[in-house]
C-alpha cells in the first residue's frame, strides 16, 4: 500500500485507514484484487447500488464512520472525508448509502454468522 506524501497529516491518517480497510476486507486468499469479485460480494449485502466502486467503498465509509465517530470520537474525520468525496460521484454515492442506512446496521450486515 502506498499513500501519497501530498496530503496534510490529519488528511494522510484518514486516507491511510481508508486504504488499510480495503486490505481488511479483501478476500487474502486472491492472488490479485479483483474488483468485479469483490463488487458481487458487495452486492449481496447491498442491494440496489449496482456501481461497484460505490459498493466496495460502502462498508470501507461504515467502518470509517464507526472509528472516526465511535472509537477516536472525531466526527468532524467522517465530516472531512464526506466532503473530501463530494467531488467523486462513487465515493459520495457510497457515503450517501452509509448515511441512509446507518454504519452501525451495515457493519452488522458484514460480520460472519
Amino acid at each position: 500500500m502506498f499513500v501519497a506524501t501530498k496530503y496534510e497529516p490529519n488528511r494522510a491518517i484518514e486516507v491511510i485507514a481508508h486504504e488499510l480497510l480495503h486490505v481488511l476486507f479483501y478476500d487474502n486468499t486472491s492472488s490479485k484484487l479483483d474488483l468485479h469479485e469483490t463488487g458481487e460480494k458487495w452486492r449481496k449485502f447491498f442491494p440496489g447500488v449496482d456501481n461497484e466502486t460505490s459498493l466496495i467503498h460502502i462498508p470501507v465509509h461504515a467502518t470509517l464512520q464507526a472509528l472516526f465517530d465511535e472509537v477516536l470520537g472525531e466526527p468532524s474525520r467522517t465530516e472531512n472525508d464526506q466532503k473530501m468525496c463530494e467531488s467523486y460521484p462513487d465515493y459520495k454515492l457510497a457515503w450517501d448509502y452509509v448515511e441512509r442506512e446507518g454504519c452501525d446496521s451495515i457493519i452488522e450486515k458484514l460480520k460472519i454468522k
